[in-house]
């Protein structure tokens, strides 16, 4: 329940929600080197690393590292998007395993857990798209630099990006500032654990 309880998906749940989604998931266990997700190929589960440690890569290069408590496939939750990257287990690693439909049926019988994991995601997304926006801008000053750089009479085609889009973002947001409606807060997902 406390792995649960520390993502981000599921902050706002009750204990009794997160009993609710524990019955409804599955442990998966991973031998080193076995895959959990194969970038390009879809994926419909989220999974919480409970022992072990797991690495994600793009086209073969180390990006991260996945440690206890973390996780991956999220967006598989909410997009049929192929995976953006591959993720295989360090080492022998226990994973808890949720599948958007066990998801997508909670949230169908319980309005209340269904406004609190849409919330989550809502305020997921903004995250990363915050994330991106920084490094769009730190990518679009770089391309700036570089065009200084071009001897004269050498061509050098850089992408030449939309000035519009250096306006993505701009105001950070800090845990302070975060909106937090009261609904949130409302201790009954429906009655039951199943």
């Amino acid at each position: 329940i406390e792995v649960l309880r520390q993502q981000p998906l599921f902050k706002f749940l009750s204990y009794r929600g997160l009993v609710k989604v524990m019955n409804n998931a599955e442990q998966r266990r991973f031998s080193a080197g076995g895959e959990l997700l194969v970038e390009g190929e879809r994926g419909d589960t989220l999974m919480i690393v409970l022992e072990g440690g797991l690495q994600a890569s793009v086209g073969g290069s180390k990006v991260r590292e996945i440690g206890v408590g973390g996780s991956c496939g999220e967006y598989a939750l909410v997009s049929m998007a192929p995976h953006r990257h591959t993720v295989i287990a360090k080492e022998d690693t226990r994973v808890l395993a949720i599948a958007r439909d066990a998801l997508f049926e909670l949230m169908r019988l319980d309005h209340v857990m269904a406004m609190k994991l849409t919330w989550s995601l809502v305020q997921m997304m903004d995250s990363h798209l915050r994330a991106t926006s920084r490094e769009l801008r730190s990518a679009i000053a770089v391309i700036g630099r570089l065009r200084g750089y071009v001897p004269e009479g050498e061509a050098l085609e850089l992408p030449s990006p939309d000035p519009n889009l250096a306006d993505v973002g701009v105001s950070a947001i800090g845990v302070t500032e975060e909106v937090v409606p009261p609904f949130l807060f409302a201790e009954n997902e429906s009655e039951g654990t199943d």
